[in-house]
Parts: structure tokens; sequence; C-alpha cells
């Protein structure tokens, strides 16, 4: 299956899901841009890290990122996107999918490295926590 907006609207309908803007749910289908997020990653990657991906949606990223990373933690607030994402992605040993806000997530104990989708309104507390308040921070955030 081809990912366009088509595919998602019908993935969405399938679920009688509507994006909710109060989370800054949109969805990357184009391809070519999650292959420039992943070559991104890649940039900066060091092994043994941990990928924490913010805001996991349908999992279209997250499905490209487990082709290529060993650790992930796939992040989703929505609990009704969690369920999709689990039985999505039951089969990935290296995917870890977390009904969890970033904001509250307890930081890995190893380096890790922030990707994903995120959202304007929810990058300034996002960039707060993690470059003024952790101690433990990450070595490299990729964001569309």
């Amino acid at each position: 299956m081809s990912l366009n907006a088509l595919t998602c609207q019908a993935e969405l309908q399938k679920y009688d899901l509507v994006p909710r803007k109060y989370h800054g749910q949109v969805f990357t289908v184009d391809e070519n841009v999650i292959l420039e997020l992943i070559q991104a990653i890649k940039s900066v990657y060091q092994p043994g890290t941990k990928v924490v991906e913010i805001g996991a949606g349908l999992g279209y990223i997250t499905e490209k990122l487990a082709e290529h990373f060993d650790d992930i933690d796939a992040l989703e607030i929505d609990e009704k996107m969690c369920s999709i994402l689990n039985k999505k992605f039951i089969q990935q040993k290296n995917v870890r999918i977390l009904s969890q806000d970033i904001l509250t997530y307890p930081l890995p104990q190893k380096d890790y490295i922030l990707v994903g989708n995120i959202p304007f309104h929810a990058s300034g507390k996002l960039y707060r926590r993690f470059m003024s308040d952790e101690s433990h921070k990450p070595y490299g955030m990729v964001f569309i």
C-alpha cells in the first residue's frame, strides 16, 4: 500500500478517528519527507542510542524508524491511537509503544535522541524541558 493522504484518510475512517487539533494531530504522509527525516536521524545517530518518537500517530514514521533503528520508544498521547499502534507493531521487538505525553516521559537511562513531527504549540515546552530543565539531555533532536 502506497502512503498518501487518501490512505491516511481511509485509515482514519476505518478506526473512526478524527484528528484532534488540541493534540496537534497532523499526519506525515509524504514518503519522501519521512525518508528525509530518517536520513537526518542517521546523520547524527550513534549506535546504542534509544530513539524517542514524539507523537507516533498512525505509525507512518514509526514504521520507517523500525526498519533502521534497534531501540525505539514511540510515544502517543491519544489512547485510541495507542491501541491501533499496539496492534500494528505487536511483532516489532525493537518498538515499544507508550501512551505517554513527552512532557512526563521518564528519561531513558542511556543516550537518546528525540524525533518526530511535533506540533508547533508544543515545541516551547518541549525545548524548555529537554534543553533547560533536564540534566540528562538528548544528544540530538530531529523534527519535521
